[in-house]
Protein backbone atom coordinates (compact mmCIF):
# COMPACT_ATOMS: atom_id res chain seq x y z
CA UNK A 1 0.00 0.00 0.00
CA UNK A 2 2.49 3.05 -1.16
CA UNK A 3 1.28 6.89 -0.30
CA UNK A 4 -1.54 7.59 -2.55
CA UNK A 5 -2.04 11.37 -3.95
CA UNK A 6 -4.63 12.08 -1.35
CA UNK A 7 -2.13 11.39 1.61
CA UNK A 8 0.42 13.46 0.51
CA UNK A 9 0.46 17.27 1.82
CA UNK A 10 0.57 20.39 -0.39
CA UNK A 11 3.77 20.35 -2.55
CA UNK A 12 4.78 17.01 -1.47
CA UNK A 13 5.86 14.57 -4.03
CA UNK A 14 6.96 11.21 -4.13
CA UNK A 15 10.57 10.47 -4.78
CA UNK A 16 11.21 6.71 -4.22
CA UNK A 17 8.43 3.89 -3.66
CA UNK A 18 10.41 1.01 -2.74
CA UNK A 19 9.45 -2.95 -1.16
CA UNK A 20 11.64 -4.85 0.37
CA UNK A 21 14.62 -6.49 -1.58
CA UNK A 22 13.96 -9.32 -3.42
CA UNK A 23 15.89 -11.59 -1.89
CA UNK A 24 13.61 -12.15 0.36
CA UNK A 25 11.78 -14.62 -1.45
CA UNK A 26 14.46 -16.91 -1.97
CA UNK A 27 13.48 -19.13 0.64
CA UNK A 28 9.76 -19.33 -0.65
CA UNK A 29 10.71 -19.77 -4.06
CA UNK A 30 12.94 -22.32 -3.04
CA UNK A 31 10.20 -24.68 -1.14
CA UNK A 32 7.36 -24.01 -4.08
CA UNK A 33 10.04 -25.69 -5.98
CA UNK A 34 10.88 -27.96 -3.53
CA UNK A 35 6.69 -28.91 -3.38
CA UNK A 36 6.25 -29.05 -6.86
CA UNK A 37 9.02 -31.54 -7.17
CA UNK A 38 7.39 -33.38 -4.60
CA UNK A 39 4.10 -34.03 -6.30
CA UNK A 40 5.67 -34.25 -9.44
CA UNK A 41 7.81 -37.36 -8.08
CA UNK A 42 4.82 -38.61 -6.49
CA UNK A 43 3.39 -38.61 -9.70
CA UNK A 44 6.35 -40.83 -11.27
CA UNK A 45 6.71 -43.18 -8.56
CA UNK A 46 2.88 -44.28 -8.69
CA UNK A 47 2.33 -44.22 -12.22
CA UNK A 48 1.84 -48.35 -12.16
CA UNK A 49 -0.55 -48.22 -9.13
CA UNK A 50 -4.04 -48.77 -8.85
CA UNK A 51 -4.79 -45.91 -6.36
CA UNK A 52 -2.65 -43.01 -7.86
CA UNK A 53 -4.94 -40.67 -8.07
CA UNK A 54 -5.54 -40.65 -4.29
CA UNK A 55 -2.18 -40.87 -3.23
CA UNK A 56 -1.13 -37.65 -5.85
CA UNK A 57 -4.21 -35.99 -4.34
CA UNK A 58 -3.00 -36.89 -1.07
CA UNK A 59 0.51 -35.66 -1.65
CA UNK A 60 -0.83 -32.59 -3.20
CA UNK A 61 -3.18 -32.11 -0.32
CA UNK A 62 -0.17 -31.96 1.98
CA UNK A 63 2.01 -29.74 -0.49
CA UNK A 64 -0.83 -27.52 -0.57
CA UNK A 65 -1.06 -27.26 3.02
CA UNK A 66 2.71 -26.38 3.59
CA UNK A 67 2.60 -23.84 0.30
CA UNK A 68 0.25 -21.79 1.92
CA UNK A 69 2.14 -20.40 5.33
CA UNK A 70 5.52 -21.22 3.81
CA UNK A 71 4.99 -19.54 0.28
CA UNK A 72 1.38 -17.54 0.14
CA UNK A 73 2.34 -15.77 3.06
CA UNK A 74 5.26 -14.36 2.67
CA UNK A 75 4.81 -13.15 -0.54
CA UNK A 76 1.74 -11.94 0.70
CA UNK A 77 3.83 -9.75 3.31
CA UNK A 78 6.69 -9.12 0.78
CA UNK A 79 4.46 -7.40 -1.96
CA UNK A 80 2.11 -5.37 1.09
CA UNK A 81 5.34 -3.73 2.62
CA UNK A 82 6.29 -0.85 0.85
CA UNK A 83 8.57 2.32 1.95
CA UNK A 84 8.25 5.39 0.48
CA UNK A 85 10.34 8.36 0.45
CA UNK A 86 9.20 12.26 -0.21
CA UNK A 87 10.63 15.53 -0.01
CA UNK A 88 9.41 15.87 3.12
CA UNK A 89 8.80 12.61 5.17
CA UNK A 90 10.11 8.65 5.35
CA UNK A 91 6.83 6.53 5.22
CA UNK A 92 6.88 2.64 6.43
CA UNK A 93 3.37 1.03 5.55
CA UNK A 94 3.14 -2.57 6.10
CA UNK A 95 0.81 -5.35 7.36
CA UNK A 96 -1.52 -8.22 5.39
CA UNK A 97 -5.12 -7.48 6.92
CA UNK A 98 -4.55 -4.54 8.69
CA UNK A 99 -2.17 -1.79 7.03
CA UNK A 100 -0.29 -0.40 9.45
CA UNK A 101 2.86 2.50 9.23
CA UNK A 102 4.90 4.68 10.34
CA UNK A 103 5.94 8.38 8.67
CA UNK A 104 9.15 9.72 9.90
CA UNK A 105 9.46 14.02 9.11
CA UNK A 106 12.75 14.79 7.39
CA UNK A 107 12.63 18.62 8.54
CA UNK A 108 12.20 17.66 12.37
CA UNK A 109 13.57 14.38 14.68
CA UNK A 110 10.19 12.76 15.14
CA UNK A 111 8.06 10.16 13.78
CA UNK A 112 4.44 9.52 13.70
CA UNK A 113 3.00 5.65 14.08
CA UNK A 114 -0.34 5.17 12.80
Amino acid sequence: MALKDKHLADGEEIRLDLRTHWKALVGPLVLLVLLVAFVAAAAVLTRDSDQRTWIVLGVAVVALALAVPGVLVPVWRWNSTRYVFTNRRVSNRYGLLTKRGRDIPLYRINDVAI
